[in-house]
């Protein structure tokens, strides 16, 4: 294709470089031969332009109202024209920095999700306590130090260096090594007294470093010192290992992951448990010291990192490239020098490649838009169905080609690699290919480049690619596909696999008592199920049965499905994709229906929510009466308030899963259902009137995401040509308010919490071992402080471990606690299971008076060894698939307000609000900025200055209203202008429906001042 022919515009009433949502493509400049895109005083005036504009405290929109019939019509000329640009002002309060998925950030918001599930955000944190020996991947700690204190979000430590240094936000992700305990609190406290306490202001501190008295922080030097030396002491020992691990560790063709346990055992012949910590502090710090070819992942405490191994072939690959890289740079070095390099390029594989993705990136900008963000526009609609989606191909991606790529990847996807080297040369494609002049290099415009070639699909989550995510059937991780395929031939070839019932003894017969099954409509695995039954010799008491799916006495650990089941760990269900942990025929013939096997877990509970009696049964169901949990909640609590629903594309036929109306098959049973709703919740306010701190709450609305992208389309791995995609996905978003947020009361989350303490107090009293969840506080944020604290003062919320040893669990105010009532989407709910089932067929070989310790823990599958081995093994990906869920389910919610937002495809509400959550403190070149919580959406937000500068005002907890200015959808984050004062706390406590859809525009106008209320209706007119 010629270079020089214009790439179609679309363009709004301002035409200013700032406001062009997409740049234009220029010959590359080793092909000019006037010199004038090489002068040293023209490239200074580009810098100096860009770098004042960079700096800039104004944050426009950054897409235009796009005439989407006129971008169809120029779309038949595209091309490039010298001279063109897009706008580069792409950094605004907040750094839009690329997320891992492993990163420890807390997950916020209160999207649907039971309270049950709710609980799972609290997992993830890591608790730095004081003493304790860190050592951090970042400059300028390379070297350890020992933590001191938390001031507000930061944490203090103390270092070789003689300093004290205040560290912002300190995760785990940033620690490469950790010794707890490392040195005595009372050695610490000496030193305190010289660090400056927080600044009540709010601000940050004036000083980030200072010094201490070497006389008061010798013991702790001392220390400091004698460990170096014994890391330096190991190293010289192992330098041959050491500074060869990668050689000892990679596979020669596919990436793997280790934990430092795998490395430790198969360097040195043991496991880290057994090295000591200045080993383990050398070990990890030669495993991070190799950026090119390892990178570590955050993971549980108990595991330590996980790392991920480049392939010896791939890492022969980039050192292709880098030699590519290298001499197309010295061809440009003598191409500005007036001297034909036209042989040098035809000969470089790279010069090739630029050539055809720059073909592929026109045609793709012949649909749609690129945008500053990283984000690419919808394309028109093919016709008049709005979801139908059609993939071309175009160029065709060479052996060489696909090298390219995966460069390109190794930087710009979901995994970014830390070698500067490959930072570098990948930037110096992107300037190569020329269709990003003026852009930042940052990760969104990497991706922009992988979404306009086809490699990501444009509406696509990127990091579901991350092979620590472990998502199967995309390619990112072969093993695992591999297991998945095996299991489904497995079950497709013997559709009655594992159909005998190994439970001991007969099985108690439920006969007619009504079961009720409560799933949405798309659920595939109905794994649980609840009756009513009036106490026979027990007055104001009723028994709570939940009828959980039985797997484990059909299938036993050593069973290839166990297999796959432990690596995937969890069903994955997505906005757009869902796997299941089991096959589907495995997983139909033992979900919940009539005359299915069960295990019930059973409560005697008086009217005052008080638990009288457990039990754990083997039983049979067979009345089993489905509905979904809209039409339970409107049999109970009558009808709603109209939903607010975000339709991208979409129809009333379309994504919105339809809600049959059951009240007929309800209605025999209102008796029962009435008492049920009465019970759980009087079960709730006992739990609540034993408040401990920061109880997890689910929520005062339903937040619904869906796409017409069931099932998922195959647009997964590596693509050998490149891709434009014509159509996009319908996206729906519905916002359900509660009928009466005062008095609801989730039934089957409250039955299903008492499920679970049910079958925790069950093994506790009978010294069983499995995974029970347990609560951990900081040692700065005891239960005592908590109780006392304001909710606009910073605090570190406690966290939820797994423990083989019961604790108290205080999220759900229970003395112990474990999961067990979804064992056929999440492998520990089917370790308990078995330990239960073991359990059981002790009673039947002795009898349920027999207490035998020993005969008992010899009949269980699982010793408390392998309970614990299992805890860590799992830690860090039940975290991560709770972050997962969260940040694809943003992702999407995003992408429709994306589309909502720049490109007019969607109704948005007149106002919305932002809960302030925390301060961002931002470097010398960008404002200091608040963030938060988008209500009613539910997604990550900064405010942004605003004319009035009505947030000036603003502290922690605050609900302000404001209008989004932009969407970051790859960075998860929206900028939002205040267009109002923010609201106390205090302020909007007495709301019932606080933090919620039903907190109006008219409430919020009601509640503050009277001279902006004018100021405010002009706004929502």
């Amino acid at each position: 294709m010629p270079l020089g022919t214009k790439l179609p515009t679309h363009r709004a009433k301002d035409d200013s470089d700032e406001q062009r949502p997409f740049k234009k493509m220029g010959k590359p400049e080793i092909t000019r031969k006037d010199g004038g895109a090489s002068s040293i005083r023209s490239r200074l005036k580009n810098w100096q332009e860009e770098y004042v504009r960079s700096t800039s405290p104004t944050y426009a929109d950054q897409v235009l109202e796009h005439n989407m019939s006129e971008i169809w019509r120029q779309s038949q000329d595209y091309g490039v024209e010298r001279g063109d640009r897009i706008a580069a002002n792409d950094t605004g309060p907040a750094k839009a920095q690329d997320q891992d998925l492993d990163d420890d950030e807390e997950d916020t918001g209160d999207q649907l999700q039971t309270p049950e599930e709710a609980l799972d955000r609290w997992q993830d944190a890591e608790i730095l306590r004081p003493g304790d020996l860190i050592a951090l991947e970042s400059f300028p700690f390379k070297d350890p130090a020992i933590v001191v204190q938390c001031l507000g979000p930061d944490t203090v430590v103390y270092c070789l260096s003689g300093k004290w240094k205040r560290i912002s936000r300190l995760r785990p992700k940033h620690l490469y090594f950790r010794e707890s305990n490392f040195v005595e609190r009372n050695l610490i406290e000496p030193i305190i007294p010289f660090i400056p306490p927080d600044d009540d202001s709010g601000g940050p501190m004036k000083f980030l470093e200072g010094a201490i008295p070497r006389t008061v922080g010798s013991p702790l030097l001392e220390r400091l010192q004698a460990h170096m030396e014994e890391v330096q002491a190991f190293y010289m020992a192992n330098t041959e290992i050491l500074d060869h691990l990668w050689e000892l560790l990679a596979d020669e063709n596919q990436e793997c992951l280790l934990s430092l346990d795998d490395i430790a055992i198969k360097v040195f012949g043991k496991p880290s448990s057994d090295l000591t910590a200045p080993a383990i502090h050398a070990l990890t710090h030669a495993l991070i010291s190799d950026y090119l070819n390892i990178y570590p992942k955050a993971a549980g405490r108990s595991k330590g990192k996980i790392f991920s191994l480049r392939s010896k072939v791939d890492s022969e690959k980039l050192q292709r490239v880098f030699r590519w890289v290298r001499e197309y740079q010295d061809s440009a070095a003598i191409a500005s020098h007036g001297q034909p390099v036209d042989v040098n390029l035809k000969e470089n594989p790279l010069h090739q490649f630029i050539a055809k993705v720059r073909q592929a990136v026109l045609k793709n900008r012949s649909l749609r838009s690129p945008t500053v963000m990283g984000s690419v526009g919808p394309s028109p609609a093919l016709g008049t169905d709005l979801t139908k989606i059609k993939i071309e191909n175009g160029v065709h991606f060479s052996d060489t080609d696909k090298d390219i790529i995966r460069f390109m990847v190794a930087h710009y996807g979901p995994d970014p690699s830390r070698s500067t080297l490959i930072k570098s040369n990948t930037a110096v494609i992107l300037r190569a290919i020329g269709a990003y002049p003026k852009m930042s290099l940052r990760g969104n415009t990497g991706r922009l480049f992988l979404k306009e070639i086809g490699y990501f699909a444009p509406w696509e989550f990127y990091k579901l690619h991350d092979p620590i995510a472990g998502i199967p059937g995309n390619g990112s991780v072969p093993s695992l596909d591999a297991k998945l395929g095996k299991v489904r031939a497995l079950d497709a070839n013997d559709p009655k696999q594992c159909s005998h019932d190994l439970n001991p003894g007969p099985r108690k017969d439920w006969k007619e008592l009504a079961a009720f099954r409560v799933d949405s409509a798309s659920t595939r695995d109905h794994d649980d199920a609840f009756s009513l039954e009036k106490a026979a010799d027990t007055d104001d008491a009723w028994w709570i049965h939940a009828h959980i799916a039985d797997p484990t006495a059909f299938i036993s650990p050593d069973h290839p499905f166990v297999e796959y089941a432990s690596a995937a760990r969890s069903s994955i269900y997505l906005t757009d994709r869902r796997t299941s942990m089991f096959p589907p025929n495995f997983t139909r013939r033992l979900a919940i229906k009539p005359s299915q096997s069960v295990l019930t877990f059973s409560s005697l509970i008086k009217s005052d929510g008080a638990i009288l009696k457990t039990e754990i049964t083997s039983g049979i169901i067979r009345n089993v009466i489905p509905c979904t949990p809209k039409s339970l909640s409107r049999f109970l609590f009558g009808e709603r308030s109209a939903p607010f629903c975000l339709d991208i594309r979409s129809s009333s036929t379309d994504t919105k899963i339809h809600e049959p109306d059951e009240h007929k098959k309800l209605e025999p049973h209102r008796e029962t259902l009435e008492k049920l709703a009465e019970l759980a919740q009087a079960m709730q306010l006992r739990r609540n009137s034993q408040w401990r701190p920061l109880r997890v709450d689910g929520g005062r609305y339903e937040l619904n995401v869906s796409t017409s992208l069931l099932p998922f389309l195959k647009v997964n791995g590596e693509p050998s040509y490149s891709r434009t995609f014509q159509g996009d996905p319908s996206i729906r978003i519905e916002m359900n308010p509660l009928a009466n947020p005062e008095f609801d009361v989730d039934v089957v989350g409250e039955i299903m919490i008492n499920a679970n303490i049910t079958a925790a107090t069950w093994c506790k009293n009978r010294g069983i071992p499995i995974p029970y969840m347990k609560t951990d506080y900081h040692p700065d944020f005891p239960p005592e402080r908590l109780r006392l604290m304001d909710e606009s003062e910073y605090s570190r919320p406690p966290v939820t471990r797994k423990s083989a040893d019961p604790a108290p669990h205080d999220s759900v105010v229970a003395d112990q606690y474990t999961q067990a009532t979804s064992p056929l989407r999440r492998f520990h709910d089917m370790i308990v299971h078995w330990q239960i089932r073991g359990a059981l067929l002790h009673d039947s070989k002795y009898g349920k008076q027999q207490n035998n310790e020993e005969s008992l823990q010899a009949s269980l599958p699982f010793s408390k060894s392998d309970i614990e081995k299992s805890i860590a093994e799992f830690e860090y990906n039940e975290k991560l698939s709770t972050r997962i869920n969260y940040r694809d389910k943003t992702h999407w919610t995003l992408q429709a307000l994306f589309r909502a937002i720049h490109f007019k495809e969607g109704q948005m509400p007149e106002v919305t609000y932002m809960r302030v959550t925390e301060r961002k403190f931002m470097n010398a070149v960008q404002e200091d900025g608040w963030t938060g919580i988008l209500i009613p959406f539910n997604v990550p937000a900064i405010i942004t200055k605003s004319p009035e500068n009505y947030e000036s005002g603003v502290a922690l907890q605050d609900l302000i209203a404001c209008r989004i200015s932009k969407v970051e959808v790859d960075a998860q984050l929206c900028h939002v202008v205040a267009i109002g004062s923010p609201l106390v706390p205090a302020a909007f406590n007495g709301i019932s429906a606080k933090n919620s859809l039903a907190f109006t525009h008219e409430e919020y106008r009601r509640l503050l001042p009277e001279y902006e209320k004018p100021h405010v209706q002009a706004i929502q007119g």
